[in-house]
């Protein structure tokens, strides 16, 4: 997920930007500086792009509905979605599984779109409890493995969701995922073996929150996954991208880094707060992406639906039915 802005971190970052090309005698048109720091308008990669969605009540109507909007109107192929990990699922630890919500998603996904699918947090009765990996796997990872394993719309298992972020009282319960890198290669650790038992779909490493924001603390927490032995347990190396600041991506060394994993790349999710400035967000971000990171299969456009108006929605589609320029421009683009 997004910080709302980082204005004074991307000054800091042209102006980093500047020096070096100053201090090295970079010469050549001034334009491609400003091309990697600003984006250059340049042609969205449109077959590498999905969207992530949580089939919840839209304007555009029930999961079904939506499904068939992302096929056949945007013509995405790719969908990434959360099988929450909630009371919802499992009131209790000795109750019955509810599968209805992930049935629903995936009787949503047309037969010619794949899923990513995220297991991800814990119900509040796991809180501060020393075992809660073990349930996690027992109670959650297991039985939706069996239940969906080898169903082949599902592209890849994503262990959790921004562990830096998503932790130890923050989304998920007090105790659960200390926010450390350790912590979180422990659990990939413990879960990885469980889905490839279960399923022939790789397994994907949970992003960090968005690798350019906070620079370079975002980026040292993914250095430090790498550290604590994530690319032996993984099959894609992922990563989330808000705001543009691209001289993050080439001075900053984050493409080095994500170039370095040796892994296929997904991004799973980038985009832009407000119905006007989605367009432009993904001609100048998209693109540097593609074009910077070697191996990069995916960009997922965060998102389909958040229940929010136009003027502050990061959907595709707003609360009021309001379509963003970049929903109408893949409608256009086929």
């Amino acid at each position: 997920m997004p910080k709302q802005s980082e204005a004074s971190s991307g000054l800091h970052g042209l102006l980093a930007a500047l020096s070096l090309v100053a201090a090295c005698g970079l010469h050549g048109d001034v334009s491609n500086l400003g091309d990697l720091i600003f984006g250059s308008g340049g042609k969205i990669p449109r077959d590498k792009l999905g969207v992530q969605n949580e089939f919840v009540s839209t304007p555009k109507g029930d999961p079904g509905t939506q499904g068939n909007d992302i096929h056949s109107t945007l013509m995405l192929r790719h969908v990434r979605s959360s099988f929450f990990f909630d009371e919802g699922y499992l009131p209790s630890e000795a109750a019955d599984a509810n599968f209805a919500r992930f049935d629903a998603i995936l009787a949503a996904i047309p037969p010619d779109t794949d899923l990513v699918v995220i297991l991800a947090y814990a119900p509040q009765w796991l809180a501060h409890r020393a075992d809660w990996k073990d349930v996690f796997i027992a109670r959650y990872a297991i039985p939706v493995l069996e239940r969906y394993g080898k169903d082949g719309r599902i592209a890849g298992w994503e262990i959790w969701n921004e562990p830096d972020g998503f932790c130890n009282g923050n989304v998920a319960p007090a105790g659960v995922l200390d926010c450390s890198p350790a912590d979180y290669v422990d659990l990939v650790r413990r879960v990885a073996p469980e889905v490839r038992s279960r399923s022939g779909a790789p397994v994907v490493g949970a992003a960090t929150t968005s690798i350019n924001q906070s620079y370079p603390s975002h980026l040292d927490y993914n250095k430090d996954l790498v550290g604590a032995g994530l690319l032996d347990l993984i099959d894609v190396y992922n990563f989330h991208w808000y705001g543009e600041q691209l001289e993050k991506l080439t001075f900053g060394g984050i493409a080095d880094f994500l170039n370095g994993t040796g892994k296929p790349v997904w991004c799973t999710e980038s985009g832009e707060r407000g119905s006007t400035n989605q367009l432009g967000h993904a001609q100048d971000v998209f693109p540097a992406l593609d074009d910077n990171v070697k191996h990069l299969d995916r960009i997922y456009i965060f998102t389909y639906f958040d229940g929010e108006g136009p003027a502050t929605t990061f959907g595709l589609v707003a609360n009021n039915g309001i379509e963003s320029d970049l929903y109408q421009f893949l409608r256009g683009n086929h």
